[in-house]
């Protein structure tokens, strides 16, 4: 008769590793990095003061987070079984990768703080509460901040401005 073929797959003891590593970094990159960019281009359309800031520094942490995970369990399964680092070019990009979110949590970390804001120069009286008999500066009133006379908003440094163009860049 006809001869038989036997295929035998060698059980690949990493195996979990592998598929630890793609899970970990599919999330990363597939959802908390999209995520916290969206949240920043479209932070005019997100309620609440400071929500989306919240969200990004969440989204970008978690990237942070998995991507050092993902990296290590990559780094133990090549260890583990022997094979040379960086060798091919998904290696070479994830290197890269790796090193560009750590420059970024840590510039995001130690970016330049925005001016504050101008203090007001003066009171002002608010005059809805006058009345005949009373007049300005009576008993019970009192004196409100004018937005009229809190001065323009501060510019940000230069620092801070090329802080922002290199942040939106890498």
């Amino acid at each position: 008769g006809v001869g038989s073929v036997e295929v035998i797959r060698a059980a690949d003891p990493f195996e979990q590793y592998w598929r630890a590593h793609g899970i970990l970094m599919g999330l990363a990159w597939g959802l908390f990095a999209p995520v916290a960019i969206v949240s920043a281009v479209c932070r005019r359309l997100i309620p609440g003061n400071g929500t989306w800031y919240k969200i990004h520094r969440t989204m970008n942490s978690l990237c942070f987070i998995f991507t050092v995970i993902g990296f290590a369990v990559a780094v133990a399964a090549f260890n583990g079984a022997g094979i040379d680092h960086f060798q091919f070019r998904h290696h070479q990009i994830g290197l890269t990768m790796f090193i560009v979110v750590i420059f970024q949590v840590v510039g995001g970390a130690r970016r330049p703080h925005l001016p504050s804001p101008a203090a007001p120069s003066k009171l002002v009286q608010d005059s809805s509460k006058e009345t005949e008999e009373e007049g300005p500066g009576a008993a019970g009133q009192t004196p409100r901040l004018s937005s009229a006379t809190a001065g323009p908003e501060p510019k940000k440094s230069t620092i801070r401005v090329a802080w922002g163009i290199s942040h939106r860049i890498v």
